[in-house]
């Protein structure tokens, strides 16, 4: 079980939907353009099963900044923490609320406001694409700075005639990387989903603690997951073939040795079992990504 600590993170920026320029460097970081990214957790880019947990923070009103109708070749989960950031035209998302999107569902377009702030995990789905982290991601970003723009969601070049060529941002990124033109999987979910936990049940999840369980997604068993656990009880996690990213959305805890506060992560690696201890209105939100699986095997 590992810990990762909010208050210890740096804030990081990527770019690709615009916002970001180099003259901006000297800028304080609230008044820089562009999407604040705070990371808690990654897996290995090298190994089937790769994933990324983030919080994102939009400091500004930057029309710079604009995401397109568009899609990936993995799965998305948000939860909102502030604000009401969309998915979607009027699909807002409030502060608690949840979206999944499955590879190859469609979503967009939006764009970000100031002080919207939102948990996104991001992950190998079903479909087995290998995911890349968003330090490969910024990589080839600079790199392919150096041949054309980042607009608005959008990566543009131009010929020795001037001829402009456009294509999403995102896919222009992968393209590079992989040299291949990119594919995307059928969409096994025709939009988003956008959840509300309010409108679920609690139900006992051992002695002291609770949960809302929001939904098991895909052939892959990815599920999402609400807890609450009573001040000075222990919250028991049952062995498991899957990885489990665990958020804290409020209160105080502990996991093994580390006290546990707001915007903390915990990461139980398949076969770990915590316990994690409630101290103060302790509330998780608790992601379970697919069995990592090798599809050449």
């Amino acid at each position: 079980m590992q810990v990762s600590k909010y208050r210890d993170t740096t804030v990081f920026r990527l770019g690709v939907r615009g916002g970001m320029s180099e003259a901006d460097a000297d800028l304080p970081e609230d008044q820089k353009p562009g999407v604040q990214y705070r990371r808690l957790f990654k897996g290995d880019p090298a190994k089937p099963g790769n994933f990324e947990m983030v919080l994102l923070r939009s400091p500004l009103n930057d029309a710079s900044i604009h995401f397109p109708r568009h899609r990936h070749d993995f799965d998305q989960v948000r939860l909102t923490l502030a604000g009401k950031p969309a998915w979607a035209p009027k699909r807002e998302v409030p502060p608690g609320h949840v979206v999944y999107t499955a590879a190859g569902t469609f979503y967009g377009p939006y764009d970000r406001f100031a002080d919207e702030e939102q948990l996104h995990i991001q992950f190998e789905g079903a479909n087995h694409a290998r995911f890349l982290d968003y330090d490969t991601l910024a990589r080839a970003r600079r790199e392919m700075a150096a041949h054309g723009r980042f607009e608005r969601g959008i990566y543009v070049t131009s010929d020795s005639g001037g001829h402009e060529t456009k294509s999403d941002a995102h896919q222009a990124l992968m393209e590079y990387l992989s040299g291949q033109p990119m594919t995307y999987p059928e969409a096994r979910y025709k939009d988003s989903i956008q959840i509300n936990p309010d409108l679920f049940a609690w139900e006992p999840a051992g002695d002291g603690a609770r949960a809302r369980r929001l939904g098991t997604f895909t052939e892959s068993l990815t599920s999402l997951a609400m807890i609450e656990v009573s001040d000075g009880a222990r919250c028991e996690f049952p062995p498991s073939e899957q990885t489990r990213l665990v958020f804290v959305m409020e209160g105080t805890g502990q996991a093994g040795s580390e006290a546990l506060e707001p915007w903390d992560g915990v990461l139980l690696a398949p076969g770990d079992t915590g316990p994690i201890l409630g101290e103060q209105g302790l509330r998780l939100f608790v992601v379970t990504l697919p069995k990592a699986e090798d599809p050449t095997d």
